[in-house]
């Protein structure tokens, strides 16, 4: 008891100030008036299983009618998100979440009054990979008449992965432009190759080489 009395003694005034200045804080929120407003939120999908995919037809953007102290509505901004986990989530189908249910970051003090919309419907595909061959992609023409006699792209293939719906649908892909009325003579051009669908990715880069041979 006496150690317990000593510890509670130490630094007894900063322990005391700070449980003031916390009393004023709570006072001044508790009084502050309360605002409404709507605010724009991100969604997040967290904990995907790796062997399935989003398909892309979920929303990304909800919005959030909330009610809270006007200095709480402050600190609102960007980082308010929408956060669904899916880490129980194994096969592939249609799952129905409510928004209201979901992790929602608000500051203390803001409540949620309602979201548009109100649920997300999300459907997951199991996941795809394929190898595409990579066409350059070469515009203009040499300078000085010379003549491009060799175009090679290494590596020729580069493998992608999505959605199983959507993977099949793409066999190749070009690069960047490269004007060739800015080449003068033979050499090799790093450049990036483009996927057609923004939801494939490329499993190990989009970086490939482009040798030219011009005589």
């Amino acid at each position: 008891m006496a150690a317990f009395k000593e510890v509670f003694r130490k630094n007894l005034g900063a322990k005391m100030l700070a449980f003031v200045v916390a009393v004023i804080l709570w006072v001044s929120v508790s009084l502050e008036p309360r605002v409404e407003a709507a605010v724009e939120a991100g969604v997040r999908y967290l904990n995907v299983s790796p062997g399935l995919e989003l398909n892309p037809d979920q929303a990304d953007r909800v919005t959030l009618i909330v009610v809270g102290p006007r200095s709480r509505m402050r600190q609102l901004s960007d980082r308010v998100a929408v956060e669904v986990d899916l880490s129980e989530l194994n096969e592939a189908g249609e799952r129905t979440f409510d928004v209201a249910g979901s992790g929602l970051n608000l500051p203390e003090g803001v409540r949620l009054i309602r979201a548009v919309p109100s649920q997300l419907r999300l459907s997951l595909e199991a996941r795809a990979e394929r190898e595409v061959t990579i066409h350059a992609n070469l515009v203009g023409s040499p300078l000085g008449g010379r003549v491009l006699t060799v175009a090679t792209v290494t590596p020729a293939k580069l493998r992608i992965a999505g959605p199983a719906t959507r993977v099949p649908l793409v066999e190749s892909v070009t690069t960047d432009p490269i004007d060739l009325s800015q080449v003068s003579e033979s050499g090799n051009f790093q450049t990036t190759a483009q996927l057609p669908d923004p939801y494939l990715r490329f499993l190990d880069g989009p970086t490939v080489t482009v040798q030219l041979v011009i005589q």
